[in-house]
C-alpha cells in the first residue's frame, strides 16, 4: 500500500515527498527536540539546535525512503538519477517550508489555542 500513495494521482509523488518525507519528519524532529529541551531545563543545546534535528529527521526519512523502501517498489526506476535528485530537492523544500512556518509561527505573540 505504501507504494500506491506516491502514484495514486498526478503529482502525488511530489506532494508525498514535500509533505510526507520533508515537512512531517522535520516537524516531528523539531517538536521532539523542543519537548526534550522543556523536560530537561538548562540544556540550551537542544533548544538551539531543534531546527538542525528537524532537518536531520527529514534527511533521514529521505534516506530510508530512497535506499530502503523505494527500491523494493515495482514503480521504482533505479537508473533515473534526475528523478532521484528532484525527489531530494522536494524533500528539502518540504523541510524548508515547515521550518519557515515554524519560524513565523514562533514569532507570533498570541496563539489561537
Amino acid at each position: 500500500m505504501i507504494y500506491q500513495v506516491p502514484t495514486s494521482f498526478l503529482y502525488s509523488n511530489d506532494i508525498f515527498h514535500i509533505l510526507g518525507i520533508g515537512a512531517m519528519p522535520f516537524l516531528i524532529g523539531k517538536k521532539l527536540t523542543d519537548f526534550l529541551a522543556d523536560r530537561f531545563p538548562g540544556n540550551d543545546f537542544l533548544k538551539e539546535h531543534s531546527y538542525d534535528v528537524g532537518l536531520a529527521f527529514a534527511i533521514g526519512a529521505e534516506l530510508v525512503w530512497s535506499f530502503g523502501v523505494e527500491p523494493q517498489s515495482p514503480f521504482d526506476h533505479a537508473n533515473d538519477i534526475s528523478g532521484k535528485l528532484k525527489d531530494i530537492g522536494e524533500t528539502l523544500a518540504g523541510a524548508g517550508i515547515a521550518a519557515g512556518g515554524e519560524y513565523l509561527w514562533g514569532r507570533r505573540k498570541c496563539s489561537i489555542l
